[in-house]
């Protein structure tokens, strides 16, 4: 709208006007109906009215000392609104459209003498059958456009609401891996049986910043070190593994993908759960994974605080806790709820002790568990939030709830379409021997991809993409560069090989047409028993 008010800058004397956009339907001007929330900028309008005449009309009448004393009503000019996506801003002062029902009420709008233009107080007669039925039809038809415009503009909304939490999500992640100074680098020791304790050890020495690139060297068993160079695969492998390890420890408690804090006063002491907090932002900015695991109580303490929690029974993973208030919720009547009450000391602590009436029962059940899972817990909550927020990481998460996804388990597996798409192929020139073998090959490769997400193999698909990238889901800043996938010439090999830093998966061409099974069980053996650095 910024750019309509200059190009009526002279007529608009310098004053605040606003606009709103009409669109002809039924011979008058209506505003266009479009799905609640959407924005309707230059994008938009490409979409829905690109083979439309658009109307501009302001909202408040302009000003003039030549025609101030004149009493007439000046008929508005009809613009045609070529619209360009650089030419729309989220600040423009637009009218949106909130109803998503057909809109019925016709806007009394203004005349246009063009021929063929719409007029704003048509007047229809049904002298005869013959004009009825015309106007019938042709109102119809103009619902049916209607309509269907309105069905497109919802459509557009949804993906636009869609693309635009995604790109959120991601410029935001962007915006703290840009923090990071590529010329700086501090390097992680790490031994995979011990680390946390590596990674605590690492991140409390005097020269760690978290703005400092990451390179990590790892140990295998006999303390030799795996000769990668870490051009992003040992990161991600790192924290995947952190990730994994703190999923596990005794600082989260819950089912598999729903996890709340514990409560140690070791940890506390050890200030562990800070380093939870730490590790997950550092996580998701130097290009690793989310944790993906912490329970929606959790996340919305964290993101909106106590009010937005309704934690429920389930929740509670000590079994006698979880047993007096399944006792608490069967009690039949006010005597049986004291005498629950009354042999819970948990509930004495947490100030239920005082039972007037049967109707507190559904308050017990309700306040019980938030005191359990988090006012019990306070201090390693606190602590953990303290080390979500460094460099401000926790305020963006309260803003953009896209973030959930990151935090908290979502269903989302990967398909062999999905797996095969990540990777580019590096093939030989058409009609080679070479390349005939390389296509071969590619078909056991899509097949052996196939059968996996069939579980017909014994590796996952999570485990190919983790062999090959050290990832087992494609990281929220995606790769450095695209994975690519290349294959063993002039080597009597039977194993597929995996640079991770690269990334690079080879595939093994020494296979004839009839041994499909014996690549797929080779690929099996090598993905389960190699996923390390360097060449696996």
């Amino acid at each position: 709208m910024h750019y309509i008010s200059t190009l009526f800058a002279e007529k608009l004397h310098g004053c605040d006007v606003k606009f709103e956009i009409l669109i002809p339907f039924g011979g008058t001007l209506v505003k266009p109906n479009l799905a609640q929330g959407t924005v309707l900028d230059g994008a938009v309008m490409c979409h829905l009215f690109a083979q439309k005449t658009v109307y501009v009309r302001c909202l408040s009448s302009i000003d003039d000392d030549h025609t101030r004393d004149n009493e007439i009503n000046e008929r508005s000019d009809r613009v045609q609104l070529f619209v360009s996506e650089n030419h729309h801003s989220l600040e423009d002062d637009i009218i949106f459209c909130d109803d998503t029902g057909v809109d019925t009420q016709f806007y009394q709008s203004f005349c246009d003498d063009t021929e063929g233009g719409p007029q704003t107080s048509p007047k229809q007669t049904a002298d005869s059958p013959d004009n009825f039925t015309s106007i019938v039809e042709q109102s119809f038809d103009e619902i049916f456009e209607h309509d269907t415009t309105l069905a497109i503009a919802r459509s557009v909304a949804e993906k636009t609401i869609e693309e635009t939490a995604e790109e959120t999500l991601l410029s935001t992640l962007k915006q703290f891996h840009n923090k990071i100074d590529q010329d700086t680098t501090f390097q992680f020791n790490v031994f995979r049986e011990d680390i946390f304790n590596c990674f605590i050890r690492g991140v409390r020495r005097k020269q760690f910043s978290p703005c400092k690139r990451i390179s990590v060297l790892f140990t295998d068993i006999d303390n030799v070190s795996e000769g990668a160079v870490d051009m992003g695969g040992p990161t991600r492998e790192m924290f995947r593994l952190l990730l994994k390890h703190l999923k596990n420890s005794t600082l989260f408690e819950g089912s598999e993908h729903s996890k709340n804090i514990s409560l140690c006063s070791e940890h506390i002491d050890n200030r562990h759960y800070y380093e939870a907090g730490r590790m997950i932002v550092l996580s998701l900015m130097h290009g690793g994974p989310g944790p993906q695991f912490l329970s929606e109580t959790l996340f919305n303490y964290i993101s909106n605080g106590i009010e937005a929690t309704k934690p429920s029974v389930d929740e509670i993973m000590n079994p006698e806790i979880k047993e007096e208030l399944e006792n608490i919720k069967n009690a039949p009547n006010l005597i049986e709820l004291k005498r629950a009450v009354w042999s819970s000391t948990f509930l004495s602590i947490a100030g239920f002790a005082n039972i007037s009436n049967f109707t507190k029962k559904e308050n017990i059940l309700e306040c019980a568990p938030k005191h359990y899972l988090i006012y019990r817990t306070m201090p390693a909550l606190e602590q953990f939030k303290e080390g979500l927020n460094i460099l401000g990481f926790l305020e963006k998460l309260k803003v953009f709830k896209e973030f959930k996804e990151l935090m908290c388990y979502t269903d989302s597996k990967l398909t062999a379409n999905k797996v095969s798409s990540i990777f580019t192929t590096k093939l030989s020139e058409s009609g080679s021997n070479n390349r005939n073998i390389e296509c071969k090959i590619l078909t056991f490769w899509n097949d052996y991809l196939c059968d996996s997400e069939e579980n017909e193999t014994q590796a996952t698909l999570e485990d190919v993409l983790c062999f090959a990238t050290a990832s087992e889901k494609v990281p929220p800043l995606g790769y450095d560069g695209q994975p690519k996938l290349e294959f063993l010439h002039n080597e009597d090999f039977l194993w597929p090989k995996a640079n991770t830093c690269v990334p690079i998966l080879y595939l093994p061409v020494s296979y004839k047409s009839n041994e499909y099974e014996k690549f797929k069980s080779n690929m099996d053996y090598a993905i389960l028993n190699g996923m390390q650095f360097g060449f696996a």
